[in-house]
């Protein structure tokens, strides 16, 4: 008995409340026609929400009336529209028309700004199924845009993080190319030495990558299976992910895979190092585009990353000084030049750094450690000036200030001067009455 009655209670409970939420539910939708703020705001959102995304604003679009340009398109549409107008394909602009028609009367929500550079490097690649069929699923925008490309482009299961190489905004030809290639079931490492992402993979690698966990960012993934064919650890994985080369690809990848090796043949190297050493090793490329790992050690790595951040501080502490001038006439000779007997006329000058940003530059540009001397430029110890031919930087100068002696000439990586560059100092120190033990 009691059993039952507890039956019959819930029932009459769920029923009261079915039909208390029922006419609740009537009532928030029940239009007034004498008063129009009793409409219902749900209504209004579920019936306005999308409406201003129809087939005619498509379709307008694609015939080119001259009139949405005058008009604010909405929902971020106008990128649609400079893509549409100024497509020299045909066959493009019709099969991009196919696919929004289909998605404003399926799901008008994915017709977004968010989504657009998925949706038309989605078109410019070949689809494995009829757009007719697609069956929109999921709840979310995500999820439905999620079942458009796996309907389109997806042939066999891929990795789930590799849909995060589909990022909103970052999107291009070469991603998009290089997930279809994998879900078509091209071999993965055709896929990353082609013409996709050009990243140098091997089948080990690719083997490593193709196991990351679902929640692996694409080029953690991709850094994650580099390391652990070659040999490292966990650790060393996760350290090298953090830093610039789990964020996209780089220009010289090739080099870079020599980085990461050189890495994982050091084990005593501390983890925390791994980052500084690998913004050391980026910024010496840049400097000098030769720049190797071969016959680097830890402590010859080490060492110079302590210069570079050393010179950073000194950089940063230094800013935006201006130096006082030494007093020292500049000069400026039109010789020949002897050098390579061509008879040819060369404007020699000799100007003085009076800016650090300037003595930075120098610096910089000569790969010597001239910015070292700012303390003693401010101070006016001495003065620092570029001898430069046809504006080419040719020797960077110290003159000391007390005794007016030219101390020191270097030329690009501390190369001693040549003789006819001495000859261009010799004239100039003449001039001034400089003392010259160069």
């Amino acid at each position: 008995m009691g059993s039952r009655k507890m039956t019959r209670n819930r029932r009459a409970r769920f029923r009261a409340s079915a039909e208390h939420k029922d006419s609740r539910r009537q009532a928030y939708r029940r239009v007034d026609k004498n008063n129009e703020k009793t409409k219902s705001a749900w209504t209004e959102e579920t019936r306005n929400k999308y409406d201003h995304i129809s087939r005619r604003i498509i379709e307008g679009l694609f015939d080119g009336w001259q009139k949405f340009e005058k008009i604010n398109l909405p929902n971020g549409l106008e990128r649609l529209q400079s893509t549409i107008w100024y497509s020299p394909n045909a066959n493009f602009r019709e099969k991009f028309r196919k696919l929004l028609m289909t998605i404003v009367d399926c799901s008008p929500d994915l017709i977004d700004r968010r989504y657009f550079p998925i949706l038309e490097n989605l078109t410019r690649h070949n689809w494995i199924r009829p757009l007719g069929d697609w069956k929109v699923r999921g709840k979310s925008e995500n999820a439905r845009l999620r079942s458009l490309i796996d309907h389109l482009v997806v042939r066999y299961p891929v990795p789930e993080f590799l849909y995060k190489l589909l990022g909103f905004d970052q999107c291009n030809w070469s991603s998009m190319t290089f997930f279809i290639s994998v879900a078509s079931g091209a071999r993965v490492v055709n896929s990353f030495n082609g013409y996709c992402l050009e990243i140098p993979m091997t089948r080990r690698m690719c083997h490593n990558f193709m196991q990351m966990p679902a929640d692996t960012p694409f080029f953690a993934a991709v850094r994650n299976a580099q390391v652990k064919a070659l040999g490292g650890d966990r650790e060393l994985a996760r350290a090298i992910s953090s830093t610039s080369l789990g964020r996209g690809v780089r220009e010289d990848e090739v080099f870079w895979l020599a980085v990461i090796r050189w890495f994982c043949e050091q084990p005593d190297i501390e983890r925390s190092q791994v980052g500084p050493l690998i913004d050391y090793i980026e910024n010496s490329r840049t400097v000098d585009p030769a720049y190797s790992m071969k016959g680097r050690t830890v402590r010859s790595l080490t060492r110079g990353m302590e210069e570079w951040h050393r010179q950073l501080a000194l950089e940063k502490k230094f800013h935006g000084l201006i130096f006082t001038p030494s007093g020292i006439n500049e000069g400026i000779w039109e010789l020949e030049a002897r050098h390579d007997n061509s008879g040819k006329k060369i404007i020699w000058t000799i100007e003085e750094v009076l800016t650090s940003k300037v003595l930075h530059a120098e610096g910089k540009a000569m790969k010597h450690c001239v910015y070292m001397y700012v303390s003693d430029i401010q101070k006016g110890y001495c003065s620092i000036w570029s001898l430069k031919y046809d504006g080419i930087r040719a020797l960077t100068v110290e003159v000391l200030a007390e005794s007016r002696t030219i101390v020191q000439a270097r030329g690009k990586c501390n190369r001693p001067p040549k003789r006819y560059e001495l000859n261009i100092l010799k004239r100039w120190a003449q001039e001034n009455g400089l003392r010259d033990v160069t």
